[in-house]
């Protein structure tokens, strides 16, 4: 199913994921995914098919924060061993950036 975005949408999630890019933050994905589909609700698109959205406009130069608003606690990604693109996440899943792919430890 092909989902049409309106420009206005996109250009929302392109200004947050600038913010963050400028201001040196990560981007909560999440956060940001809800935000923009109650900014443009008339548009009707899923909050499954703005995150995707999210993902893919960020690229690779922007720290991504992947855990649910629900989720307790805060979301704190560290630096861990072996792989620049690999964050360790508070609750011990790895999150790996270049395949945006989670595993247990």
């Amino acid at each position: 199913m092909v989902i049409n975005f309106s420009p206005d949408m996109l250009r929302s999630i392109d200004i947050a994921i600038e913010r963050c890019r400028r201001l040196d933050e990560m981007v909560d994905v999440y956060g940001t995914a809800e935000a923009v589909q109650k900014l443009h609700f008339e548009d009707n698109v899923a909050l499954e098919d703005i995150i995707n959205q999210v993902v893919l406009r960020a690229g690779a130069n922007v720290a991504l924060g992947f855990l649910p608003n629900e989720a307790p606690g805060e979301t704190v990604a560290l630096p861990s061993t072996g792989s620049v693109h690999e964050f360790l996440l508070e609750d011990e899943n790895f999150i790996s950036v270049g395949a945006i792919s989670l595993r247990r430890h």
